[in-house]
């Protein structure tokens, strides 16, 4: 069953959003999380969670809708994104009421955004980045891959290190030349450390 994922354009707050248990090993959704409100307002049921969603970096509920739609949402510290992922044989009704009050993206929307990314001020194309990593799919499309080259491009340092970001979520070998590219010409201390990193790691996984 396809999973429709959203990412809220506003970006995380740690302070009002997640809270941290006593030893600071996990995160939790804050009881008055405004998401957690609108899930009770709608009378969702609240469903348990497979010990598989445990991470420290992120916290997750989950609702079962009267219609069946399985809602995840998923509060990422690492880069402040709030995802929400919708399951179910139609989201459409579930989707166009959280769109009503929050401004989101999904992997579609993301990449129109990022089609002209040197137009965009540094913080929106680092947000429309984010909201790529957060909703890419499992398998790798050209069209994440054109949109990661054409950051990695970028003049500005911050939004080529936030490129970086799509490919150490997504994990696909397809961005390998880009991020040989920028291992070769990377003038930015911070950004080629990270991107010899992440081009190791590719290595390693892909045998190389």
């Amino acid at each position: 069953m396809p999973i429709q994922r959203l990412a809220f354009v506003a970006p995380l707050d740690e302070d009002d959003d997640v809270e941290w248990d006593a030893d600071g090993g996990w995160c939790h959704v804050v009881a008055g999380h405004p998401f957690v409100a609108f899930a009770a307002e709608q009378g969702w049921e609240s469903m348990p969670l497979p010990e598989s969603y445990e991470d420290g970096d992120r916290a997750v509920c989950a609702w079962r809708t009267a219609d069946g739609t399985l809602v995840r949402l998923t509060l990422d510290t690492v880069i402040a994104v709030t995802l929400v992922e919708l399951q179910g044989d139609s989201t459409t009704a579930t989707e166009a009421m959280i769109r009503s009050v929050w401004e989101c993206r999904t992997c579609a929307e993301a990449l129109s955004m990022l089609a002209l990314v040197s137009t965009l001020g540094t913080a929106q194309a680092r947000r429309e980045l984010r909201s790529l990593a957060a909703t890419g799919p499992a398998d790798p499309d050209p069209r994440v891959v054109r949109a990661v080259e054409a950051a990695v491009h970028d003049a500005r340092p911050a939004v080529r290190s936030e490129a970086m970001t799509v490919v150490r979520y997504l994990k696909w070998q397809e961005f390998r030349p880009s991020v040989e590219h920028l291992v070769r010409v990377e003038a930015d201390d911070a950004v080629g450390s990270n991107t010899r990193f992440l081009l190791d790691m590719m290595r390693q996984a892909a045998g190389t």
